[in-house]
């Protein structure tokens, strides 16, 4: 190990061998932290009880040094640097927080870890076996922060999380067997891990950042970080748990190509589900979850979301809690990035923005908060990425992120309906404002039932131009008496006839009214010409004497057209909508909360 003291190096000895790594980084790596470039110039491996990880020390271009950090495949870059108000070490406590330098951040976890081994330059000397506390913290735009208590000594870090995507490195390490690179003859064996329990022989696909192997012959969990298989768990009762996806196979999802390497079951109460680890070299670490054929694939958060009641917000979109539990492992086989075991539990609350769901997974007993943001997949995707040759389960009932089928990214009416709305809309505002809407007939009239002199009523007026529509209009004064009104419209050159009927009737009393005074109809295409209105009238025998009015207009606008188009037009979204009603209900009827936060369960469940 070569210790660097400003510009001066020295050799302090030898140190432990590394145990074998698949990470693609290695030292001579090259990368870009924003706008500066930098160079690794040693690593230094740390383990805790649960877990192990990288941190890799690294010049940038400007002359300055600092250290990236390597865990479940994101990189955390940081300089040294120092907060106003440093805490002491007795006052940490999980999830509090403080400014550093202006920067809201919140601790993350607090760890207890050794040095594991170290090679190239450090700036300071780490042999295996040093002790440390090391706490890590987060905040907004990625923001990352490192404490680490050291006996007297106290190490303070900055920077921020990063994607491998966003470094742009080079001079990487070719990782055998991925990335079109062949597996190693001379590596063969390297990663073999025997069982001490049973004695069967496991090939780890992740070395280096494996922590937990649970053995596939006789289901005992084993620690392999230190190098030597040692038994965490006697195996439990084995399950008779076939995994959809087979460990070891590898498929494409979302553009990269993953590895399952691990598979467990958990349970919350009588609710259980299954969670597929999936690897890459490259991206690191995701998940498969799946709830009664319902899938999501899951990421890790870089940054925490603001939880405000029962509201979490990430990227400025709110987030509905749906879900408290307690998520218990009842089975596990495969690898794993820390120390999984039988019966670990995780307070976890979930919240959802269909198609996406924020998992939150808190551990007490670890001090650790950790976020995840799922996606909803169909189960055809995993079967076609996967090249599984059965068809995954059907989904049964409505999950708790699952989209709704029945809304479409136009909305209820979705963007053809709403091209067509408007459209017809346009059509019947310029034929609105093109229509005349002319008087050319108006008459009153007296019925006397009991007059059988009285002549027919007749109107005469013309119809101009080109065919259009004709409105008449009745009115009379009556109370608490009704009018028949029917009516026959004449061509006078044709002889053609229309005829139709209006009534009219108006009752009231002390506290109420019915009926109405008043009636239009509209006679579509008529023909222009002239015509004659033949009124053939009748009434109440309590009113025997009426007297009403008729007035006639020519092209006037037509809505009935309009509204029957208007009612087709919306007659699928209407279906729509109460189906996605239906559905929304369904899924709700599985939250813990209604749709305003509030808890729709009076006793917690004790899992």
């Amino acid at each position: 190990m070569v210790v660097r003291e400003g510009v001066e190096v020295a050799l302090i000895g030898k140190t432990s061998s590394l145990p074998p790594d698949i990470s693609p980084i290695q030292i001579g790596t090259q990368g870009r932290f924003g706008n500066t470039a930098f160079t690794v110039l040693g690593r230094v491996r740390l383990k805790w009880r649960l877990g192990a990880w990288t941190e890799w020390f690294v010049e940038f271009g400007d002359n300055t040094t600092g250290w990236m950090a390597e865990a479940q495949g994101f990189f955390m870059v940081s300089r040294a640097e120092t907060p106003e108000n440093l805490p002491r070490q007795n006052d940490l406590q999980r999830s509090a927080g403080f400014n550093w330098r202006g920067v809201p951040m919140t601790m993350a976890d607090v760890k207890e870890v050794v040095v594991d081994g170290c090679e190239g330059e450090l700036p300071y000397a780490a042999p295996p076996g040093r002790e440390s506390l090391s706490v890590d913290l987060t905040g907004p735009n990625s923001a990352f922060a490192c404490i680490e208590y050291s006996g007297a000594e106290v190490r303070t870090f900055f920077g921020r999380y990063c994607t491998f995507e966003e470094l742009e490195f080079s001079n990487l390490r070719p990782v055998p067997g991925w990335f079109g690179n062949p597996p190693l003859a001379h590596e063969t064996g390297v990663n073999a891990v025997n069982c001490p329990r049973c004695g069967s022989v496991s090939e780890l696909k992740a070395p280096g950042s494996t922590v937990t192997l649970v053995c596939g012959s006789c289901g005992s969990v084993l620690d392999v970080a230190s190098g030597d298989a040692q038994i965490i768990t006697e195996a439990a009762k084995k399950l008779n748990i076939q995994p959809f996806i087979p460990l070891g196979t590898r498929g494409t999802l979302f553009g990269v190509e993953y590895e399952a390497i691990g598979f467990l079951q958990r349970a919350d109460g009588p609710y259980t589900w299954f969670e597929y680890l999936l690897f890459n070299p490259h991206v690191g670490y995701t998940w498969l979850v799946n709830y009664k054929g319902h899938w999501n694939f899951v990421e890790r958060l870089l940054n925490f979301p603001d939880e405000v009641g029962n509201i979490a917000v990430l990227e400025g979109r709110p987030y509905r809690l749906f879900l408290r539990g307690t998520a218990t492992v009842r089975y596990v086989v495969g690898e794993f990035y820390w120390r999984v075991n039988f019966d670990e539990k995780a307070q976890t609350a979930d919240y959802v923005r269909p198609p996406y769901i924020l998992s939150k997974e808190d551990y007490p007993e670890l001090q650790e908060v950790t976020w995840s943001r799922g996606q909803y997949v169909e189960g055809e995707q995993i079967q076609l990425a996967f090249k599984i040759p059965k068809a995954s389960p059907e989904p049964v009932g409505v999950y708790m992120n699952q989209p709704n089928p029945y809304v479409t990214k136009g909305g209820f009416l979705g963007a053809t309906t709403t091209a067509l709305l408007a459209l017809l809309i346009l059509i019947q505002i310029v034929s609105v404002g093109r229509a005349r809407n002319q008087l050319v007939a108006e008459q009153n009239f007296t019925f006397d039932s009991g007059d059988t002199n009285q002549t027919t009523a007749v109107i005469e007026f013309e119809v101009k131009g080109k065919p259009q529509a004709v409105k008449v209009t009745s009115f009379a004064g009556l109370q608490n008496s009704w009018l028949d009104l029917g009516y026959e419209l004449l061509n006078v050159k044709t002889g053609e006839r229309r005829d139709f009927l209006e009534g009219l009737e108006y009752y009231y009393g002390p506290d109420w009214s019915e009926g109405s005074q008043r009636k239009s109809t509209v006679i579509p295409a008529v023909e222009p010409g002239k015509y004659q209105l033949i009124i053939d009238p009748d009434c109440d025998p309590k009113t025997p004497i009426v007297r009403y009015d008729v007035a006639v207009k020519t092209d006037v606008p037509v809505w009935r057209n309009f509204i029957f188009c208007l009612l087709l037009l919306l007659a699928y979204p209407t279906y729509r909508f109460g189906r996605s009603a239906a559905f929304e209900q369904k899924r709700q009827a599985e939250s813990d909360y209604d749709s305003h936060g509030f808890t729709t369960e009076l006793e917690d469940d004790d899992e």
